[in-house]
């Protein structure tokens, strides 16, 4: 069950709170009573208790039906197993929303899960939401209902950007933090064990709202992750962003043995790859979630990545530079005019104009010519001026001008003008200000780069096309009879499955003696390859089951002998269906396509640089399928391999278009049998000179039924 919008807004905006299990000596009740009554909350704050007449010289009333007014949300501070009947109490008096801050329920083992199970029915039958249980409470920063255990060096609030954190020590720091850098909030909402309301509840309120221009947040897992989507959808066609610190990226992930995807796309790329292609950005520290949530707030997304980066120091500039290139954000060279017309007004020479731009310590008197410039020039969509905050009012004085120049050169030309400081330091007063409606943002340091950098991959998924699908013309039935025969699958059958998705294969004769394989070359012709045939072996190379560059008959024989005698030493139990005689591809690259699968998330398709070192360098890109192969090229081009695609040193250029369209076929499979299968490897994919198409050396299928050990 889902809390629909109105219902969470019910359970975040109360007009009365009662505190149940209040103490004298308990530090949690001190705490809320501050937070609230200290913080103007506008409504009224009741103190629960059965054993006391007054609880920090507040009256104490003996339950929940004896507060003498309806009470909208109950704080229940008691220890868990007493948390049913409180929430009896709670239905009793017409109390629908709660926190529950104890811990003691799906975390405490089998009583745990027992008193949690308990727990949910009797609220979900009652139509009672609840924070937690297991958290620190929530703020409604723009209502000034500060309902949490969270001690605070000030209020981040109110403002704009709505989070929900399922680790309540996050919620806290990151209160804290927003506060320091000047980043307003209009919600903190710690979630804890989201036993009935939940991560997609909160986002599903934050949609739509005037006061939450950004979405974010922490995650430890993804609660339905077929609900997040559809929010996550709509939060982008809102121009909504969300940025959320994904825990989990240095966690054991789940490898399939058999599987070169499985190697290479653990748990955490899958999830890396789901939020991405839903435009949701991910970043790794607390400090990327303030600045970036922060500045998309304030700032919203630029046109595009064309960045200009300026200062009054080389150093700094140079500094900037660095930043850039380490954040992925592209700087841009000046057009020759651009780079003319700054000389002529700077008097600086020719040769020292360029990005970044050094106006050395004399520069800010033509800082809001340059800046007009550079924005009426259409060759940038960035402006980044390196700066920092004035530490005095005189400094302010010089500043402010500089400050407005940049502001003056977004409203003007449209540039999205940033203010860098060169460290990661807590704004002052002058840096708060730039930040509410100047038009001038400060970031800072490298942390302020990659918001930077997060900001432009934003604009630029919102900006691309949609992908356009079309229909396969493919062998249903056949596909479906062999991947439900159980058990691996024998490379033919992999193969069989691949062909009927119309992956173009390598001629190859499948034989059981060696004048047959004999046979079998000279109708292939030489070169050929020799290789182990058998559902067990997945890595034929590692115990010698592959021997290439077979030239004549005699070679022929004494491939098939060693491979049968290493297999007999290498894998004895292993069932061995025959030996493969294939062509041999002498004039193509090596490149590997496979996919992985999450249980809730679905499949992703990997595609990168192939052969015996695919999960070695691990040059490869990810995408959800199904993506067409327009879409599969646009991710190819991602490669760190793509100059070889491009037809690197002199070699020619490869059949990029035949590689994106296996790419999106095997995809396709993987989207089509998401119940069956587990991972595909497609290892080597020969890919041609241009024109000259794709085949596939080797096939792997993984099915969730063949029980592939996990590791």
């Amino acid at each position: 069950m889902s809390f629909t919008a109105s219902a969470i807004s019910r359970l975040l905006t109360p007009s009365s709170i009662a505190l149940v299990g209040a103490t004298p000596a308990s530090p949690w009740t001190a705490t809320y009573l501050e937070n609230l009554v200290g913080r103007r909350f506008p409504g009224t704050v009741h103190m629960v208790n059965p054993r006391r007449a007054e609880v920090l010289g507040r009256p104490a009333y003996a339950s929940l039906p004896d507060v003498p007014e309806q009470v909208d949300h109950a704080v229940i501070l008691t220890p868990a197993e007493a948390v049913p009947d409180v929430l009896e109490d709670c239905a009793a008096a017409g109390v629908h929303g709660v926190t529950v801050v104890a811990s003691g329920f799906q975390e405490a083992g089998e009583a745990g899960e027992l008193l949690a199970a308990r727990v949910r029915n009797f609220c979900l039958a009652h139509d009672i939401a609840m924070v937690g249980p297991n958290c620190f409470g929530f703020c409604n920063y723009n209502a000034n209902v500060l309902a949490t255990r969270n001690r605070f060096h000030g209020v981040a609030g109110p403002g704009n950007v709505g989070m929900v954190f399922q680790s309540g020590g996050l919620s806290l720091y990151t209160n804290n933090l927003a506060f320091a850098k000047g980043v307003q909030l209009s919600h903190a909402i710690s979630s804890g064990n989201e036993l009935v309301t939940d991560t997609n509840d909160y986002i599903q309120y934050f949609l739509g709202r005037e006061d939450c221009r950004v979405i974010g947040g922490s995650l430890e897992q993804i609660p339905d992750p077929a609900r997040f989507e559809i929010l996550a959808r709509t939060a982008r066609d809102n121009g909504q962003p969300m940025v959320f610190l994904k825990l989990g990226r240095s966690a054991e992930t789940r490898r399939l043995a058999a599987s070169h995807t499985g190697s290479i796309a653990g748990d955490d790329v899958i999830v890396d790859t789901f939020l991405r292609d839903l435009g949701v950005i991910r970043v790794d520290t607390i400090e990327e979630l303030v600045e970036t949530a922060g500045l998309l707030a304030a700032k919203g997304w630029p046109a595009g990545g064309r960045t200009f980066v300026s200062g009054f120091s080389g150093g700094v500039c140079g500094l900037g530079a660095d930043l850039a290139h380490a954040a992925g954000v592209q700087l841009e060279r000046l057009p020759v005019e651009l780079r003319d017309e700054i000389s002529l007004i700077t008097g600086l020479d020719k040769e020292a104009v360029g990005n970044p731009l050094d106006l050395t310590t004399g520069g800010l008197a033509h800082l809001n010519e340059v800046t007009q410039l550079v924005g009426r020039s259409g060759a940038f969509d960035i402006l980044i001026h390196a700066s920092e905050e004035p530490q005095s009012e005189e400094g302010a004085a010089v500043f402010s001008p500089m400050r407005e120049a940049v502001a003056e050169a977004g409203r003007s030309t449209g540039l999205y003008g940033v203010l860098l400081t060169a460290a990661d330091l807590p704004p002052n007063d002058f840096g708060r200000a730039a930040k509410l409606g100047t038009g001038a943002y400060y970031v800072h340091g490298g942390v302020g780069m990659s918001a930077v950098a997060h900001v432009i991959r934003y604009a630029a998924h919102r900006d691309r096309a949609e992908d356009r699908l079309h229909p396969l013309e493919v062998d249903y039935a056949k596909v479906r009879r062999i991947l439900s025969a159980g058990g691996p699958l024998s490379e033919a059958d992999c193969k069989a499955v691949l062909k009927a998705y119309g992956v173009p294969l390598l001629r190859e004769t499948i034989v059981r003696n060696t004048d047959a394989a004999v046979a079998a070359a000279e109708e292939i012709g030489y070169p050929v390859v020799v290789k182990v045939v058998s559902p067990q072996i997945s890595h034929k190379s590692d115990i010698g089951g592959v021997v290439l560059n077979v030239r004549d008959g005699d070679q022929v024989r004494s491939a098939y002998e060693d491979i049968m005698n290493n297999v007999r030493t290498g894998a004895p139990d292993a069932e061995v269906q025959g030996v493969s005689v294939t062509e041999q591809v002498e004039d193509a690259a090596e490149f590997f396509v496979g996919t992985s699968a999450d249980r809730d998330i679905g499949p992703i398709v990997v595609a990168g640089l192939g052969g015996i070192y695919v999960e070695i360098l691990r040059d490869v890109v990810t995408a959800r399928p199904p993506l067409s192969p327009m879409r599969a090229e646009e991710h190819l081009e991602q490669l760190a391999s793509a100059a070889i695609l491009r037809g690197a040193r002199g070699k020619p250029r490869r059949d990029r278009a035949a590689f994106a369209e296996v790419v999106s076929r095997v995809g396709q499979l993987a989207y089509d049998f998401c119940d069956e299968i587990e991972a595909i490897d497609v290892n080597p994919l020969f890919v041609r000179a241009t024109g000259g198409g794709v085949a596939a050396g080797d096939a792997l299928i993984v099915l969730k039924s063949a029980g592939t050990e996990l590791s």
